[in-house]
């Protein structure tokens, strides 16, 4: 429950980052679409540290409230927390890539790191995380497999940045082209 507050964040920040990718990307502002990846992956990032920071300092404390009295428990409970919140800016990260795809129409991407941290990712470890390690296996499933999504996400980020590269140099081969026609260069 606690580490919803963090994942809401980073969620709105994306989804605001989203329409403003999609229109300046329609609006063949490439540059402004690059500027506005790099800007809100360093803040997701950077914010993801500070709540990761704040969240992983406070563990026993937020567990204590959930948990009670009870050390395993809360030995358990702390172990997941502050392995979510060393993957939080890993996830933030994600994030941003994953709204970057939407917004600019690549919806293989999108949908493949949207079901990925909770499906194609999770589902594989959960089980030989649990047999292998016990209650603490399953207490860093989320954490590995915010890992593993960004394995996925570097790839197709890769991809993203090519494709605006390479509309940003097709859209100034035809402004020069339009120039030249107008023999205004």
């Amino acid at each position: 429950k606690v580490m919803m507050f963090p994942f809401s964040i980073i969620l709105g920040f994306g989804t605001g980052f989203q329409p403003v990718a999609g229109f300046n990307w329609g609006a063949k502002r490439f540059d402004r679409v690059e500027e506005s990846y790099r800007f809100c992956s360093k803040v997701a990032f950077i914010g993801a540290l500070i709540m990761a920071a704040f969240v992983g300092i406070f563990a026993d404390t937020f567990v204590v409230l959930f948990a009670g009295a009870d050390t395993e428990m809360r030995r358990i409970g702390v172990i997941c927390m502050v392995s979510q919140c060393i993957a939080l800016p890993i996830h933030a990260w994600v994030a941003i890539v994953n709204m970057l795809c939407a917004g600019l129409g690549n919806a293989k991407g999108a949908l493949a790191l949207s079901t990925s941290r909770q499906g194609s990712c999770f589902l594989p470890i959960l089980y030989p995380l649990a047999w292998a390690f016990g209650a603490y296996g399953i207490a860093v499933v989320q954490a590995v497999a915010d890992v593993l999504t960004m394995v996925l996400a570097v790839p197709i980020m890769k991809g993203m940045r090519k494709k605006i590269a390479e509309a940003a140099r097709t859209q100034a081969d035809q402004n020069l082209n339009f120039l030249l026609q107008q023999n205004l260069f």
